[in-house]
């Protein structure tokens, strides 16, 4: 999860006029795709939402069934009411900051879409470097082909594994009831119901069945309070999956208790905060913790053998 983007101011949810959903485009009027664009984009940027023009086009992208590109391309289409009123929907609910990946209940990674929800933490760009990461490692070491994912979320990253490798089988295990739906209905839909398994529960009282051949996880590792963090990641989506404790390590200091349970003779990958290798290097010795950067040169992903 990435942590360090840039700010938003909140829009304001107290003193709203007994109308204030009806203060928002007139929908008898005739509404073209790009008058509907450019309307939204000052409309959001009014109501204290950052750069909105990206999430306009994802929005209306999933109004008009097209990609991004396709917006452009059918600048002069006229809207039905029908389309009309599930944008306005889209809208509201994006001007209150919640996440556009809930609105439209997907999100992309690594180049391809995953069903999201409320309840379940949203996929990263980010967090695209420690499918990066691990595929570079597994060709320069010859890792084997049996993964497991700790705390799957919608199941992104460790799906995204078994896609990019025909050879990978991959266990993911997720304790979250609404998380755990998520994993199926993805795995479904990427045709994965061979190569991937959901184990639910708690990883840290759990026993493995077998061994893996590297563990991968992208785990809560912000810290309550950091000024960095967006408030539409803070309101919405789940503290579980966002939260490390105090200094937002705990997590990899009890893992680091379980390795010796689930990872004999494997390999480990694991995404950290923007400030936390040399911490995560200390927590995991006398392990040579290697660390490499995102695309946005933040360092991102710590990486080690456990023989």
């Amino acid at each position: 999860m990435v942590i360090w983007m840039r700010s938003l101011t909140r829009s304001s949810r107290k003193n709203k006029p007994a109308n204030w959903k009806r203060q928002i485009f007139e929908m008898t009027e005739t509404w073209t795709v790009k008058k509907l664009l450019n309307w939204s984009e000052t409309h959001l940027k009014e109501k204290g939402i950052d750069a909105p023009r990206s999430d306009i086009e994802v929005m209306l992208a999933e109004i008009l069934q097209t990609g991004r590109m396709g917006v452009y391309l059918n600048y002069d289409k006229i809207l039905t009411p029908a389309e009309l009123s599930r944008y306005k929907e889209f809208i509201l609910r994006r001007r209150e900051n919640e996440p556009v990946q809930y609105i439209i209940g997907k999100a992309f990674f690594y180049g391809r879409t995953f069903a999201v929800h409320k309840g379940c933490f949203i996929p990263r760009f980010s967090s695209e470097a420690l499918i990066d990461v691990f595929l570079k490692k597994k060709k320069e070491e010859g890792i084997g082909t049996s993964i497991i994912e700790i705390g799957g979320g919608s199941g992104c990253i460790g799906l995204t594994l078994a896609l990019e490798r025909d050879d990978i089988m991959v266990d993911i295990i997720e304790r979250s009831p609404e998380a755990s739906a998520l994993i199926r209905k993805n795995m479904k839909a990427h045709g994965l119901a061979e190569r991937a398994t959901l184990i639910e529960g708690d990883f840290f009282t759990l026993s493995p069945q077998k061994s893996y051949d590297a563990v991968i996880c992208n785990p809560p590792y912000i810290v309550p309070g950091d000024p960095h963090l967006e408030a539409q990641v803070r309101d919405f989506e789940p503290a579980e999956a966002l939260y490390g404790g105090s200094d937002g390590l705990d997590f990899y200091r009890r893992l680091k208790d379980k390795l010796s349970v689930w990872a004999k003779g494997s390999w480990i990958f694991l995404e950290i905060g923007y400030n936390q290798a040399k911490a995560v290097q200390e927590i995991f010795q006398p392990a040579e913790v290697e660390i490499e950067k995102d695309l946005s040169g933040v360092q991102r992903v710590a990486y080690f053998y456990r023989p």
